[in-house]
């Protein structure tokens, strides 16, 4: 009596879990990914298994990389929070200092009491650039927010009950006591 051929051997668990992984990706329940890899020949394949797969991949695979990706992405927007931040020092710097008037030949500019006059021009661009500066260091923490899921929206679920609702659910209640006392056995009352 010959013997049939062994049935195939599981692929390694990390294949059929990457697998499992990028089918999902299409958004199809667990069952069509379980129909879908049984057809492509993996063995022993159920919607509970590829669950179970799906969450080994993500914690061998996906997971590090997507802590590696954050981490590099945190250090960058710190980096560039530290040059804003220098940036902004620097703006204010230029706003509080005191700026005479020069003519055009490069000469102070003073008044009829022989006082320097003062120029607000560097101090205004100095303010346009502060907000500049300032814009972006919100943009900055915003995707700092975002990073670590701190912007994430709330679902709230609310339901609305109108008088008529009541008026039904109400005479719903008034059928249904109807109903049992119709059908109660004679004798017996509710």
């Amino acid at each position: 009596m010959a013997r049939s051929a062994a049935p195939k051997a599981p692929a390694p668990t990390i294949d059929r879990a990457r697998r499992a992984f990028e089918l999902s990706l299409s958004g199809q329940p667990y069952r069509k990914v379980a129909e879908t890899m049984r057809a492509e020949g993996y063995k022993r394949i159920s919607p509970t298994t590829i669950s179970t797969l799906i969450r080994e991949y993500a914690q061998q695979a996906v997971l590090p990389l997507a802590k590696e990706h954050v981490t590099r992405e945190f250090e960058r927007l710190l980096e560039q929070r530290t040059r804003l931040e220098k940036g902004l020092a620097a703006a204010w710097a230029i706003h509080d200092r005191r700026h005479v008037a020069y003519s055009a030949s490069g000469g102070i500019v003073r008044d009829h009491l022989d006082r320097t006059i003062r120029d607000d021009g560097p101090s205004v661009q100095a303010l346009a650039q502060v907000r500049g500066f300032e814009d972006l260091m919100l943009k900055n923490a915003e995707a700092m927010a975002k990073l670590f899921g701190y912007n994430a929206t709330v679902r709230t679920e609310v339901t609305v009950v109108t008088e008529t609702d009541r008026a039904i659910a109400d005479l719903v209640g008034e059928l249904d006591s109807r109903d049992a006392r119709d059908t109660a056995p004679v004798g017996v009352e509710n």
